[in-house]
Formats: structure tokens, C-alpha cells, sequence
């Protein structure tokens, strides 16, 4: 019976594997878009400015498979303390998974974003493309970040991270791909400079000491961290209603939600004593 309790054990380990196998997947779906980020008209594009969704399939998957990854990140948190399997291999063992399917499969979302945003307004990327590896400082920033956690006491708070958590900070960015390819309004200003505010606007809130709001606990209105996680859900439901009402596509509730977690934890930021 022992093997038994072994594998029992180790689910929560095998969880986490499979969101860092993910996060490898999506690296290579992101690499291999490179091939479709090729616009062959760039006069044509200058006009219509809506780009096809063939263009962004392997860019949208690799998304995918890093939002797959944040879901299996909060599950095997889940099934550790409902195992009771909690370890000190399981703490690592996230991080270095998380510094992989949240910062750098993200950050060559970035990287191919950046590129991108050159070909788009026909640009030319200084006289090399060095200039794209400023994408990967997001990569640095979640590394940095994550360290910063473990090597601190947060693990006791359960009201706000300190910083931008590294998951969320990745669903900021697979949010990127979503409202560029579903909303034409915004393509218009995918320009180099957007991605480098983006890039660095990212980066910093990864990093940052701002008190983001943390989901781990009540949804109670009798504190005030309480009311902003209600205030959270009532958005996004509001946002998903208003979606389905518009007929507007559903993932671009992903970009939505982030942004509205974002400002609402500014807010919290500020009021709380």
C-alpha cells in the first residue's frame, strides 16, 4: 500500500509537470508562427487593417496552451491540500514550472508581438533585430518576481500578492494576441511603441510592490477585500453578458478580465490601510 500513497502523493507533482510540459508545447506553437507573421502586402495592410485569422492560428494556440497551464497551476495548489501532499520538491517544482509556462512561453508571445508590430507599420527594426529581445525582460521580471516570493513570508498572506502574480501577469499577455485578432478597432495602434509601453507597463507590475488582489479566501462584502473579489466576479459577468448580448467574441473576455482585475487591484492598492 505504500506505491499506493506514493502515487497519491505525487498527483500534485504531475499536475505541475504537465502545466511545464504545456508551457514547452506553447513555446513551440509560438516559434513556429514566425512563418506566419509574414504580411506580403504591407500597403494593403496600411488600409485594411484587420489581419486573418491564418496568420495568428499558431500565435492563438500557443495562448492556448499557457491559459490550459494557469488552469492546472491553481488546480495542483488544490489538490495538494485536499491530498494533504504539500512538499518542499512541490514548492520548487512550481516555481520552475511557473517561471516557464508563465514568463517565457509569454515573453515569445511578446518577442513575436514585437516583431509584428514592426512589419505592421512597415518599420525597420533599428539594423538588426536585437531590438525584439526586449520582450524576454517580461521573462526576467516573473523570474525575479516568483524568487521574491518564495524567499518571503507571503505564503501566510491571503489577502494581495505583492506584485503582478506570475499567472496573472501571463494572461495579460495571452490577452494581447485575443483583442489584436478579434477587435479591428485596436490594430490600428499596433505600433512598436504600444509593445514597448506593454512590454514595460507588464514587467513592472510583475515586479512591483503594488497589493494585487488575491482570490484565496472568503467572497464576503464584510471586508474590503471581500467586496473587490465581488466586485471582480460582478464585472467579469457583466463584461461576459455583454458579450454574449453584442455578439461579440467570448475570449475577449480573457483581455477584459485581466484589465479590470488590474485596475480594480490599484484601487485596493490604494484603500487598504
Amino acid at each position: 500500500m505504500r506505491w499506493v500513497l506514493k502515487i497519491v502523493k505525487f498527483i500534485p507533482n504531475a499536475i505541475t509537470l504537465t502545466s511545464l510540459f504545456l508551457g514547452l508545447v506553447s513555446i513551440i506553437y509560438i516559434i513556429e508562427s514566425a512563418q506566419l507573421l509574414v504580411i506580403e502586402d504591407l500597403v494593403r495592410l496600411r488600409i485594411e487593417v484587420k489581419p486573418t485569422a491564418t496568420l495568428w492560428a499558431q500565435l492563438v494556440a500557443g495562448a492556448y496552451f499557457i491559459i490550459l497551464g494557469t488552469v492546472l497551476d491553481f488546480a495542483d495548489g488544490f489538490v495538494a491540500r485536499l491530498l494533504n501532499a504539500q512538499s518542499e520538491i512541490g514548492k520548487h517544482l512550481d516555481s520552475l514550472a511557473d517561471v516557464v509556462t508563465f514568463g517565457v512561453a509569454p515573453a515569445f508571445i511578446l518577442y513575436r508581438l514585437l516583431a509584428l508590430s514592426y512589419k505592421h507599420g512597415a518599420e525597420v527594426a533599428a539594423s538588426s533585430e536585437w531590438i525584439y529581445f526586449i520582450a524576454f525582460v517580461y521573462a526576467v521580471g516573473v523570474a525575479y518576481r516568483l524568487a521574491r516570493f518564495n524567499a518571503s513570508n507571503q505564503n501566510q498572506i491571503t489577502d494581495y500578492f505583492y506584485g503582478l502574480p506570475a499567472p496573472a501577469a501571463a494572461l495579460t499577455v495571452t490577452g494581447l494576441p485575443f483583442a489584436l485578432l478579434l477587435t479591428p478597432g485596436i490594430i490600428q495602434y499596433f505600433t512598436p511603441t504600444t509593445m514597448f509601453v506593454t512590454i514595460g507597463v507588464i514587467t513592472y507590475l510583475t515586479i512591483s510592490r503594488i497589493r494585487m488582489l488575491s482570490l484565496k479566501g472568503s467572497f464576503t462584502p464584510n471586508s474590503l477585500t471581500g467586496l473587490f473579489r465581488i466586485l471582480l466576479l460582478v464585472g467579469i459577468v457583466i463584461a461576459a453578458v455583454l458579450l454574449i448580448i453584442f455578439s461579440l467574441p467570448i475570449m475577449l473576455l480573457f483581455p477584459i478580465t485581466m484589465i479590470w482585475y488590474i485596475l480594480l487591484s490599484f484601487v485596493y492598492h490604494i484603500l487598504m490601510p
